[in-house]
């Protein structure tokens, strides 16, 4: 009698066939997803944090946030700088004919307009003798005017920029210009497939001789490829392809002789250090008297140290921030060689003195990082799965067939971020090896099973059999390291949320792929394992030495079962107690290798230029806080006196009525102006910020910043705050001059209008050490300490300036007395000189709050013409009547309680008292100047943003990360052990043996001061997930033994014959697939490598010692024996040697047993799965 046809004998060729179609499109998914990958510490984190948003409305406002330094050693600019002047000249994108006529055309007529002019003015001037001289001086004073330190080199409306359009390039730095492969005379290059979204897709263009610019049609695959050379021997046809722009007869032939030409602008604009130079010193800059000073700004900016050393500063198009490969790539891995890298070496500077540093640099090499990180892994990856395959089961199908489970899980993981719209990261990068070597252990269980399979029944189904088998265990195991993954989600920081929410779909995409193409491939290739002569032994001696091992060790912890536990949780408690010292990082350099070329240039740019890493602070002036123009108040001026006329010579009461209510009206508004601010006011307010600062953190402080700038560096000297009549007038002047120049600063980077409030925002750009260790966190707040008591003296001032309005019956301030109550004494300069060093070269110093805080409101009151007296405790004398003595001040302001007026009623005193004691900013948001703007719109606050500040929020995040991502992986375990258990007792013993790994691993790394980085903090619900499993095992054997022996201690033993080598061997080989990690160059992956197999480890202690000991004791009791059908009792005499003290039960019980199975194999150390005989019982 035939017998029934299985499953997968009628339809293993049907599914095989199935994967194998699919397999393409996940091969494609993946290319797109490593071609999309983009790393951006400013993207980590949600946009809905106040960060990212902030950070979002700083780059609408300013250009120079998304900026690239660029030097190298001798880069002077001087006249013999040759190198300089040509890297320079090849940033510019030429012009094209068309262009340059019409520039031509244009120039001209304004020379034959300005001749003309010149010509009829020409006598008058003759006349005098002395017009021609003046017309050309105004004239070069115009020219001189005009001259700006920044050169905008981009042209918009480029077709380039909008296509992305770039020239792949030769192994060896030649650009590959294929040229007639379509047989139209046309020649090629790559760019955009979609520039009207944010695809990364990339297609082919190619331009004609006429000028005329073609997306091609065709399909970019093997397949295709192989198809048109074909087609092209057998019938050539023209290439065809989609009009995308013409260029027209003059321009087309210009862009085909060249296809360099078409190649997307990258450079908007370039800012040198001998430029802004010499525009402050030229013939009427602002510091043409002072040349020294100009060069002293500069220095730490963009002049080294030595005064000689310059560099450039470009800010990139939106071309370039598209694909910032574009320009900084180093052409590996298929990706474009960039644009700087091409321009050096045409500029004779060769790529390892090329110096290049700034928030695209780290992108860009964490980019390639990770994809050399990918190669890598997938390499090392790939070669140790055959080999542990192929000395596992010693047959090249099987390990083809346990190869491609894993190969086909890592491809499908990567292609789904493609598919679901999401982009890859570094972090991502790792995610493909992980899920590899984790299909890896499915497929080898699998087979494993079908071995047993085969050898019970024989081929005829055994895949069948193997996976009714093993579709419980794996489906468990699976769940679990899912879950462990998935509980990544929770973090906030998107590089490992995606990690987590992919790399658990590809973890259960293994368990889709074991299930089915597995077995079908198992049908069609089946699979016998060869046996030894008939009465040889099959156990190797290895398996005979760790089965003796572990009944020796099993038998010691449940004879010491207390001792052993005690140890244990003392040292869990004494290790995990130093995760309340655990530090968090998202350095960016930390996450390279100190040899990388990024750690070595900005070592040298740190160390010949300055400090790199942006940290803005944005001062917010509102419109209603600004003086309006002199003309507009000259116009204000007049009216008041013209409806003065008017009102005066008015004899109808009505008129005069009407006059008198404007007038009052213009009188109210010209008394307000008072507490307005002119331009030289605002700009002093930016300054000083700068200026404390500087003095605060830059080299006369704590050394934590390099140099601070904002628009007041490329001014001339700000007058002295003084309030008498020639400092006044001097004031006014300079004021109205810089108005003058207000479009000029605002087309600057360090000033900008809001368009939807017509506020000013002053910018205050710093440079902090990227190498220096700074902790961001610290200076943010120190920061914030240093600013916010300039903003609140700021608003103190505008207070007691309305106040004073008040008092005086709505009459101007001016004149009246200030006293200043409690000002601080000025620190010695020698202790402000020589504050105290620290380990990474910064020093520690306290912010003197007070002291700023009081500097500024009596500058801001003297400005005023408000005579301001200030009262030092310690230093003045005290009054011998405090109420005469304050009853000669308008207004007195409290700064702080001292003794010598600290039993005095001041409120009584005084005619206007202003409490300012609360002028110290505590470090709470609600009390920032920021927040109290939202409830008053008229106050002027800072924003505080850049690269700095998201990184400090990133590592907060990191460490709730750890926390919250931990939390959900218990709690989500935990339920499920309760099932596995049957018990809620139960469950929650069985999680305790997984507490260790977790405390231990972090627990130390607190004490050993080592931070958690991006890598380690996904270790530990990822390891949880992982670890459960041999639980799982351990738990399901022990629960098993218990019905049967009903003997807690002996079902001890019996689970560690089942489990304790499979565990064992299972964590060597998850040992030696994680180990490749440890050998990254890319340190979070290289960190997540070590720490995952520490922790494994740690798991194997856990499961083998501690958990055995917790079942031996008080706590074992929650696991009672279950009731079964057949009650036959068998305890092994293997089972009794090791318990020497341990009751047993009877012998009459002991003489009906069968021997407990015994693992079974016949390789040794590298078959762990085929010795693991919890997956071949018998359910």
């Amino acid at each position: 009698m035939t017998e029934k046809t299985t499953f997968f004998g009628r339809r293993a060729i049907i599914v095989l066939m199935i994967v194998f179609f699919l397999v393409p499109f996940a091969l494609r998914g993946a290319r797109m997803s490593v071609l999309g990958m983009k790393n951006d510490v400013r993207d980590w984190l949600p946009k809905g944090f106040s960060e990212t948003a902030e950070l979002a409305w700083f780059r609408q406002h300013f250009l120079s946030e998304q900026f690239v330094v660029v030097s190298w050693d001798g880069c002077t600019g001087n006249e013999a700088d040759q190198r300089y002047k040509l890297f320079l000249a090849k940033l510019k994108p030429e012009e094209a004919p068309s262009k340059l006529a019409a520039e031509q055309a244009a120039v001209a007529k304004r020379e034959q307009a300005a001749l003309a002019k010149l010509n009829s003015e020409g006598q008058e001037a003759a006349n005098d003798g002395a017009g021609s001289s003046e017309t050309i001086s105004d004239a070069t004073e115009q020219v001189a005017d005009e001259a700006s330190p920044t050169r905008y080199i981009h042209q918009a409306d480029f077709i380039g920029d909008r296509l992305g359009l770039y020239l792949p390039k030769y192994v060896d730095g030649s650009f590959d210009v294929a040229e007639n492969w379509g047989m139209r005379g046309e020649k090629w290059l790559r760019g955009r497939a979609n520039p009207d979204s944010d695809s990364v897709e990339e297609a082919w263009y190619y331009i004609t001789p006429d000028g005329d610019l073609y997306r091609w049609d065709g399909v970019d695959a093997p397949l295709a490829s192989a198809y048109r050379e074909l087609q092209r021997k057998i019938a050539p046809q023209p290439v065809r392809g989609q009009l995308v722009h013409s260029f027209g007869k003059v321009d087309g032939p210009w862009y085909f002789a060249e296809p360099r030409r078409l190649r997307a602008q990258l450079f908007k604009t370039v800012t040198t250090g001998p430029d802004v130079l010499a525009s402050l010193v030229r013939p009427g800059g602002e510091l043409a008297s002072n040349p020294e000073e100009a060069k002293e700004r500069l220095t730490g900016m963009l002049f080294g140290p030595n005064g000689e050393q310059t560099c450039m500063v470009l800010t990139l198009s939106d071309a370039a921030k598209h694909n910032l490969h574009l320009v900084l790539g180093r052409g590996g891995l298929g990706k474009p060689r960039g644009r700087l890298y091409e321009i050096a070496q045409e500029s004779n500077i060769s790529e390892q003195q090329l110096r290049l540093g700034g928030p695209p640099v780290d992108n860009v090499a964490i980019d390639e990082e990770g994809s050399i990180t990918l190669v890598r892994l997938i390499g090392m990856t790939a070669i140790l799965g055959l080999g542990l395959s192929l000395a596992c089961f010693r047959t090249i199908s099987a390990t083809i067939m346990v190869f491609l489970v894993g190969g086909i899980s890592a491809v499908v993981t990567l292609a789904m971020m493609w598919w679901f719209g999401d982009t890859v990261d570094a972090i991502a990068m790792s995610m493909p090896a992980l899920v590899y070597v984790l299909g890896l252990s499915g497929a080898a269980h699998t087979i494993n099973y079908y071995y047993d399979a085969v050898e019970e029944k024989g081929l005829i189904g055994a895949p069948e059999r193997a996976i009714m088998k093993s579709w419980k265990p794996a489906l468990l195991c699976n769940i679990t390291t899912a879950i462990g993954l998935f509980s990544l989600i929770t973090s906030e920081l998107a590089p490992i949320r995606k990690f987590g929410f992919y790399a658990g779909l590809g973890v259960l995409a293994t368990l889709i792929i074991t299930h089915t193409y597995l077995p079908a491939a198992l049908q069609i290739w089946p699979q016998i394992r060869k046996k030894k002569a008939a009465g040889a032994d099959d156990r190797p001696w290895l398996d005979t030495f760790l089965g003796d091992f572990w009944q020796k060790l099993g038998g010691f912890i449940v004879r010491n079962h207390a001792v052993v536990a005690i140890v244990c949780i003392i040292v869990i408690a004494a290790t995990g107690y130093g995760v309340m010292y655990t530090n968090t990082s998202v350095n960016m350099l930390r996450m390279f290798h100190s040899k990388a070329k990024i750690i070595q240039d900005y070592e040298w740019l740190e160390a010949n230029l300055g400090e790199l890493v942006p940290m803005e602070i944005v001062v917010r002036v509102p419109k209603a806080s600004l003086l309006p123009p002199a003309a507009e108040l000259t116009a204000e001026n007049l009216r008041v006196d013209e409806l003065t006329q008017q009102f005066e010579s008015a004899t109808d009461p009505a008129e005069k009525q009407k006059f008198a209510t404007e007038l009052g009206k213009l009188e109210v508004v010209q008394l307000q102006r008072q507490k307005q601010m002119p331009f030289l006011e605002r700009m002093e307010l930016a300054a000083r910020v700068q200026r404390v600062v500087q003095q605060e953190f830059g080299a006369t402080g704590n050394g934590k910043i390099g140099r601070a700038m904002s628009a007041a560096t490329f001014v001339r000297n700000l007058p002295e705050p003084k309030g008498d009549s020639r400092s006044m007038l001097t004031r006014g002047a300079t004021s109205k001059r810089l108005e003058a120049h207000r479009e000029e600063f605002l087309h600057s980077d360090y000033l900008r209008l809001d368009e939807q409030d017509q506020s000013e925002l002053w910018r205050v750009s710093i440079r902090v050490g990227a190498t220096k260790g700074v902790d961001y966190g610290t200076l943010i707040h120190e920061l914030k300490d240093a600013v916010e008591p300039i903003l609140s003296a700021q608003q103190r001032r505008d207070h007691i300036m309305q106040e004073l309005i008040a008092k005086r019956g709505n009459k101007s301030p001016a004149n009246s007395k200030v006293l200043l109550l409690g000002v601080p004494a000025p620190a010695p300069q020698e202790v402000a000189a020589a504050p105290a060093a620290n380990q990474n070269g910064t020093t520690k110093r306290q912010v003197n709050q007070t002291a700023i805080f009081s500097e500024a409101l009596t500058d801001m009151l003297t400005i005023k013409r408000l005579k301001v007296i200030t009262f030092i405790p310690g230093v003045d004398e005290a009054p011998a009547n405090w109420k005469e003595y304050l009853g000669n001040f308008d207004c007195v302001v409290l700064i702080s309680d001292q003794a010598a007026y600290s039993g005095f009623d001041l409120s009584r005193a005084t005619k206007l008292l202003v409490d300012a004691r609360d002028h110290k900013f505590d470090g709470n948001e609600l009390n920032s100047a920021a927040r109290r703007s939202k409830s008053d719109v008229g106050l002027t606050h800072a924003t505080y943003t850049g690269v700095v500040p998201i990184v400090y929020k990133a590592q907060r995040t990191l460490l709730n990360s750890l926390i919250e991502s931990t939390f959900w992986s218990f709690i989500t375990i935990t339920p499920l052990m309760m099932f596995i258990s049957r018990s809620f007792w139960g469950g929650l013993v069985a999680m305790l043996p997984n507490v260790l790994p977790v405390l231990m691993v972090f627990g130390g790394m607190g004490w050993l001061g080592i931070d958690v980085d991006v890598g380690s903090m996904m270790t530990a619900s990822i390891a949880l997930g992982v670890a459960v499993d041999d639980t799982i095992h351990y738990l399901n054997w022990y629960r098993e033994e218990l019905d049967r022996l009903k003997d807690r201690k002996l079902a001890i033993l019996a689970a560690y014959k089942h489990c304790a080598t499979p565990t064992f061997q299972a964590a060597i080989i998850s040992g030696l697939g994680l180990s490749v990690f440890a050998l990254s160059t890319f340190t979070p992956t290289q960190r997540f490598g070590y720490l995952m197999l520490v922790i494994l480890w740690m798991g194997v202690v856990a499961e083998l010692i501690f958990f055995p000991a917790l079942l031996a004791g008080p706590l074992g009791v929650v696991f009672k024996p279950r009731k079964r059908k057949d009650e036959d009792l068998a305890i092994t005499p293997e089972l009794q040697l090791p318990l020497a003290a341990v009751p047993v039960p009877a012998a009459s019980e002991a003489e009906s047993v069968s021997s407990v199975p015994q693992p079974a194999g016949k390789a040794a150390l590298l078959n762990h799965l085929r010795q693991d005989n919890s997956h071949s019982r018998r359910h």
